[in-house]
């Protein structure tokens, strides 16, 4: 038993040593021993199911809108591309009287609560894990004001990339536009997304980090 403790020992010190020479197989084991050590699968847990809250919602307050706007207002692609949706289906028929699924003031009242629960939790759970990773003492991290004013702007920032978004990738998918104007408007996109994406780590991280 103790000889086969040893050759474990020194199996794992070998191994230990070869990692700690190789930096990709460093990087990869750092990683993963700072995910287990963070306990960040419960934080992804957290993510995914308040993730699901909010899309589940956000899915409901659309066909309500789109109930109540009629199939004219939405063009023939839209309304096929609702159609392939299991959970729709045929049944979206808007503007045609359908008694199936038509717009609701109640259903859009609650996908937009559910929405917004969804996603607050979906923001207040990412500082969490930026406070987690950063390795934020409990007595430091945000109280319940800032952390939801943190959460707000968050949304806000996020929100403000999808609006963007919507608005220039049809232009740039779009035909008859030149491609240089395209490739600008890809490449913008691109600049435009990234900064979106760090605005909303460096507003989710209540840690005194630099934006680096």
């Amino acid at each position: 038993m103790a000889k086969l403790k040893d050759r474990r020992d020194r199996l794992i010190a070998a191994v230990d040593n070869w990692q700690r020479h190789h930096r990709p197989a460093g990087v990869a084991y750092a990683v993963s021993k700072k995910f287990s050590d963070d306990k960040a699968n419960l934080l992804v847990v957290a993510l995914g199911w308040y993730g699901f809250l909010a899309i589940y919602p956000l899915l409901l307050i659309v066909v309500t809108i789109f109930g109540f706007v009629g199939a004219e207002s939405l063009g023939k692609g839209i309304v096929d591309t609702l159609h392939k949706f299991p959970v729709i289906g045929d049944q979206f028929n808007p503007g045609t009287g359908s008694s199936n699924l038509h717009g609701s003031v109640l259903g859009l009242i609650i996908g937009l609560v559910l929405l917004l629960y969804g996603a607050q939790g979906v923001t207040q759970t990412a500082e969490q894990a930026m406070a987690t990773v950063w390795n934020m003492p409990e007595s430091d991290r945000p109280g319940f004001v800032a952390r939801l004013g943190r959460s707000l702007a968050a949304l806000a920032t996020i929100g403000g990339a999808f609006l963007v978004n919507t608005f220039l990738a049809p232009i740039a998918a779009g035909h008859g536009i030149p491609l240089y104007v395209r490739i600008l408007l890809i490449a913008g996109m691109l600049v435009i997304n990234c900064g979106f994406y760090l605005a909303s780590f460096r507003i989710l991280t209540a840690a005194d980090a630099g934006w680096k």
